[in-house]
């Protein structure tokens, strides 16, 4: 285990400082994401306006046959629907129904998150969610694949074909391959994700997909791609980390740690402490009771100042995987 020491809590102090000298220098403009996220208290209120405001892991690069929505359309969509989400924040009974009636899966979760936003939003129209394609031919049975969402852009009459995909993923080795950032179940993997999403997009040009397009009176415009998640680095790389090929510069990011670094990691923390983090509030969500071990299996905390009265809202530092030892190979 590499020695960590004194490299993790300056960063996250400096953070900390640079964030409220800038909400202090800036009162008349525009909230930023992380002080709009502050104002929710209905936790699936939450991990909707993360879904929506926070930003994406990617970013175009001109190769790729499709696009990837920007932090710039991010900012715009939040601050457009914000009156809305202040109002669901306040009645929040219809967005728990509609994920109570869904998978829980986190990725089934974010994608009927922004399900419920598209069919709300009047500059889109929902023509298809989650549509299988099946294969065509005597003897073959299954689908080919699935459109997450066929959307109708009204203020440009496009249509989009949108695949969407949260995902959370560990630098290995201080390196910018894709192959290199693994997820807590280490068989998933950016570079494997990134080839499945560039499949996905390419639906529309298969005959099968083709032909029930055709039937519908569905021309796809627009191939776009929604990306949100975190990318992680070994704590002892943080100030040197390598981001991946074609990363967004503002890429959500954080931490990670074997469960045997763990006793360094409370001597170089401070005053905070490590708490936890259920799966659904990794999209953003508050975390959840104090860790007095490290978890027995992989899990994102959050390492933060508790309130001293108990009551008020703890003061979060950043984020964190903690693995096994034996992380990669752990199955």
């Amino acid at each position: 285990m590499g020695d960590f020491r004194n490299r993790t809590h300056s960063a996250a102090k400096i953070g900390a400082e640079k964030q409220n000298l800038q909400a202090e220098m800036r009162p008349n403009l525009t909230p930023t994401f992380t002080e709009r996220l502050g104002q929710i208290q209905t936790p699936e209120v939450r991990h909707l306006v993360w879904a929506l405001g926070s930003p994406p892991l990617m970013t175009q690069h001109k190769s790729w046959p499709f696009s990837i929505l920007d932090e710039d359309w991010f900012e715009r969509t939040l601050a457009r629907r914000w009156p809305w989400l202040m109002a669901l924040d306040n009645s929040p009974e219809p967005l728990l129904e509609h994920l109570a009636s869904g998978p829980q899966l986190l990725g089934k979760r974010f994608e009927r998150l922004l399900a419920f936003h598209f069919q709300a939003d009047p500059e889109f129209k929902v023509l298809h969610a989650g549509w299988p394609i099946h294969a065509s031919g005597k003897g073959k049975g299954g689908t080919i694949g699935e459109f997450d969402f066929l959307l109708k852009h009204l203020p440009s009459g496009q249509t989009w074909h949108l695949e969407v995909a949260c995902k959370f993923y560990l630098a290995e080795r201080n390196s910018a391959s894709w192959a290199t950032f693994k997820g807590p179940n280490a068989r998933d993997t950016l570079s494997g994700k990134m080839d499945k999403l560039v499949q996905q997009l390419a639906l529309s040009d298969r005959p099968e997909a083709a032909a029930a397009l055709s039937a519908e009176h569905i021309r796809v415009d627009e191939r776009v791609l929604l990306l949100k998640g975190g990318l992680f680095h070994h704590i002892s790389d943080i100030h040197r980390a390598k981001p991946p090929l074609h990363a967004h510069k503002n890429y959500p990011t954080g931490w990670w740690i074997r469960q045997g670094e763990w006793e360094q990691l409370l001597a170089d923390s401070g005053a905070a402490r490590i708490f936890s983090l259920s799966k659904p509030d990794w999209m953003g969500g508050q975390s959840g009771d104090l860790l007095t071990e490290p978890p027995r299996r992989p899990g994102l905390c959050a390492r933060a100042f508790p309130a001293p009265d108990g009551l008020s809202p703890r003061v979060e530092l950043d984020r964190g995987f903690i693995v096994p030892d034996k992380w990669p190979l752990w199955t």
